[in-house]
């Protein structure tokens, strides 16, 4: 008991975790209730358009903290990354990891665009972005980043089909937490 009072005050003065009040009696002493600090890490996630990109920030448990839309026509130029780079730094500072989702076939490694022809986005490389960024960053199809984010408000599901219907049609099927396809919108 006292490894864990110990460990659970380096975790306190560390920033991460706060005591937050008492849990009702259940006959003994009042049992403290202690939980992470939710904004001690953030994640940044990026929708390029093709005449804007959507930048928005959540904290440890998936709350969105910020967001924002920038008018920004896409260009497979050093300017455009420089500039979205920038915008990033500007928007928060305390990043954990940066997803960009954007509309074409992503390839199996994830390191680019195999096919994009809404955007004629097909040289957009991950590596335009991280080599421009010290963080972690993953680049994703749009329609798979929808998906993602069904499961993470809904963590009873484990399965999720997304549809986007708009001018192109566009989806993804996740079953058991993994992506099985995804559908249009290249």
């Amino acid at each position: 008991l006292s490894t864990v009072s110990q460990n659970l005050n380096v975790l306190e003065e560390e920033g991460l975790i706060q005591r937050d009040g008492y849990f009702e009696s259940t006959g003994g002493r009042k049992a403290q209730v202690i939980q992470i600090v939710s904004d001690v890490r953030i994640s940044i996630g990026i929708g390029i358009l093709k005449k804007m990109f959507h930048i928005v920030a959540i904290d440890l448990y998936g709350k969105v903290i910020a967001k924002d839309t920038i008018d920004l026509d896409y260009s497979d130029t050093e300017e455009y990354y420089e500039k979205v780079a920038n915008k990033i730094d500007e928007f928060i500072e305390r990043i954990l990891g940066v997803s960009i989702a954007t509309q074409g076939i992503i390839s199996p490694d994830g390191s680019g665009v195999m096919y994009g022809t809404i955007m004629n986005n097909v040289k957009m490389r991950l590596s335009d972005f991280s080599s421009k960024l010290p963080y972690p960053c993953r680049l994703v199809h749009d329609s798979k980043a929808a998906a993602y984010l069904e499961l993470w408000n809904h963590s009873e599901l484990d399965s999720a089909v997304v549809f986007l219907l708009n001018r192109n049609l566009g989806g993804a099927i996740i079953t058991n937490r993994k992506v099985h396809e995804e559908i249009g919108r290249a």
